[in-house]
């Protein structure tokens, strides 16, 4: 019976170690195997990082990501940090592991006086203090100092390949969505030859490039968005006015361009100051995108060129871009704010619906309608908050009169005034889309959290034959496509934000979802039959010949007698003067009647 028992509880155990054996072979082939259980699939590598990684191996130019992280017991630095390196490290080596050999990854550990302190300070990797870390609106007494590291520390990348070197200074655990994005940029940035190029159209004085100032004043410099556009690609500045390209053309601005950017299509002449302090003398003048314009980007879409286009169907930008980023002189003047108001009227007077910016000839062929001759506003109780300018302008005046007033100069009764009442009121809509809005399967929208949109207009029509059209930001289904002129009509009428969605809300408008962002693919037709710039064949025929007129026929005259004078060269005489008349006598009086 012992004998019995023990065969079995050998082969138990032998059981046992088989199972373990072939357990630790399960672990084995796991260990190689990366589980993504994190929310949005944060480390699962898109088609697109796997696309630029694929480039690099191609490129021949082998690529080395350092990664620099101070010891954590050292620097005592905070879980949140020790967890998101780990999640760092992981990534990292999905990416060498996708790349071949093509991509390596090296990890160091900075400390006082070492090599990998020297190297985190070549490669550009930030010694952060922890004060950094501490939320602005903490209050210093109340601060846990246990989130914060005890001294500074490193916790950044660099990734170069030969001559070229792209630095992530600091991995900031909030911004861990775009992690993946900075690393694939970075490897693109430093494994391509040349930059891609891009080019803008851009017809306002938004001046996405900045702008050179006047009369020796400082200029405007580029915006965030140039900026961030100008790390990837080379910026080329499209003319307003370019026209189409010719066959073999190769110094034609859109010959030699990866992507156009239209920004606002309508050129905003502002008038200039004759002198620094001085207001602007003229009056804004605007010039609508011409149909050559459009006939040159149709013939750049035609034959295979990329476009991204913001359209303003609302005039937003033309009527209150001066106003709203226009810099007041040092000292103020009655006239100057008075200016603003002026500039106002002017479009309000001149008809809104002349300052919109559309590409209405080729966005009629591609069967997308930003709502016709309405020209309708996105209202969507959802998401949409009335637009206020009185508070930024009258904190401008405000500020500068508080300056003044510590120069001595006392502001005019007519200068409070110009503080206390709002310049403008309800100037447009802001919707801040967010959530649903954003369709989140596109690249374009997929790692968007919110995106803000002033005036929005409804994106309608079926795409033409050969395109396809996909909505990247749509309003939610209690929006209204309300008609232009009512709009600003129910915005002018409001007293406040809450008036302004009463308003809107008692227009008996139809409620649905609207895309206001969309996507054409395919192959695009032109949007002209014939070349929109060749002159008239008419203007260039000539006028026909005038004929000769016939001669008439001659004259059967009688002959003058011999020694008869010639009258084609005896002086005409000047007529006899008639006779004076006899003065009119004067009626005889008739005779007295006899009593």
């Amino acid at each position: 019976m012992k004998a019995l028992t023990s065969s079995k509880t050998l082969a138990g155990v032998a059981l046992l170690c088989i199972l373990v054996a072939s357990l630790n072979v399960i672990v084995k082939r796991l260990a190689t195997i990366r589980w993504d259980t994190t929310e949005g699939n944060v480390y699962t590598l898109t088609e697109g990082t796997r696309s630029i990684i694929e480039k690099a191996k191609n490129s021949g130019r082998p690529v080395t990501i350092r990664f620099y992280m101070s010891n954590p017991e050292d620097v005592q630095l905070p879980k949140e940090y020790v967890d998101y390196s780990k999640r760092v490290k992981d990534l990292l080596e999905e990416y060498s592991k996708a790349s071949g050999e093509a991509i390596t990854v090296q990890t160091f550990t900075p400390v006082p006086n070492s090599e990998e302190q020297d190297a985190a300070d070549l490669d550009g990797v930030q010694l952060r203090d922890p004060r950094m870390d501490m939320p602005q609106s903490s209050n210093l007494d109340d601060y846990d100092y246990n989130n914060l590291a005890s001294q500074p520390y490193y916790f950044g990348l660099s990734v170069s390949s030969l001559e070229k070197i792209e630095t992530i200074a600091f991995l900031n655990p909030d911004l861990e969505r775009k992690l993946e994005y900075q690393l694939s940029r970075s490897i693109s940035a430093v494994t391509r030859k040349s930059k891609r190029k891009i080019g803008l159209l851009e017809g306002t004085e938004m001046s996405l490039g900045g702008a050179p100032g006047g009369m020796g004043g400082p200029g405007r410099p580029p915006s965030v968005i140039y900026r961030s556009l100008a790390r990837e690609f080379e910026m080329v500045s499209i003319p307003f006015d370019v026209g189409p390209m010719k066959p073999g053309d190769t110094e034609h601005p859109l010959s030699d361009i990866d992507l156009l950017l239209i920004v606002h299509p309508v050129k905003i002449n502002r008038p200039q100051s004759p002198q620094p302090g001085m207001p602007p003398m003229g009056n804004t003048t605007l010039d609508l995108i011409s149909k050559e314009t459009q006939y040159a980007i149709d013939q750049y879409l035609v034959n295979g060129g990329k476009a991204v286009a913001f359209l303003d169907n609302q005039h937003f930008v033309s009527r209150f871009f001066d106003i709203y980023s226009a810099e007041l002189p040092f000292a103020p003047q009655d006239r100057h704010p008075q200016w603003y108001k002026d500039l106002y009227n002017l479009f309000e007077t001149s008809g809104w619906e002349h300052y919109r910016s559309g590409l209405d000839d080729l966005t009629a062929s591609w069967g997308v309608d930003l709502g016709g001759s309405e020209q309708p506003m996105v209202y969507d109780p959802k998401y949409s908050r009335p637009v206020m300018f009185e508070r930024p302008l009258n904190q401008m005046l405000q500020r500068e009169f508080r300056l003044n007033r510590l120069l001595g100069q006392i502001p005019t009764r007519r200068d409070q005034q110009m503080i206390t009442e709002p310049l403008f009121r309800g100037n447009g809509l802001m919707a801040k889309f967010e959530n649903e809005s954003l369709t989140g399967e596109h690249p374009v929208t997929r790692d968007l959290s919110s995106i803000q949109m002033v005036d929005p207009s409804p994106i309608i029509g079926r795409p033409s034959t050969g395109l396809k059209m996909r909505t990247l930001i749509s309003t939610s289904t209690r929006a209204k496509a309300v008609p232009g002129k009512i709009a600003h009509l129910l915005l002018s009428q409001a007293d406040g934000p809450e008036q302004v969605a009463s308003n809107f809300q008692s227009a008996g408008i139809k409620q649905q979802r609207y895309p206001v962002a969309v996507i054409l693919e395919g192959k695009f037709k032109s949007a002209y039959a014939e070349d929109p710039t060749k002159p008239d064949p008419a203007e260039d025929t000539p006028p026909p010949p005038i004929s000769p007129t016939p001669s008439a026929p001659p004259i059967d005259a009688p002959l003058l007698p011999e020694g008869a004078p010639d009258s084609t060269n005896v002086p005409a005489e000047a007529p006899a003067e008639a006779p004076a008349e006899a003065p009119a006598e004067a009626p005889a009086e008739a005779p007295a009647e006899a009593p």
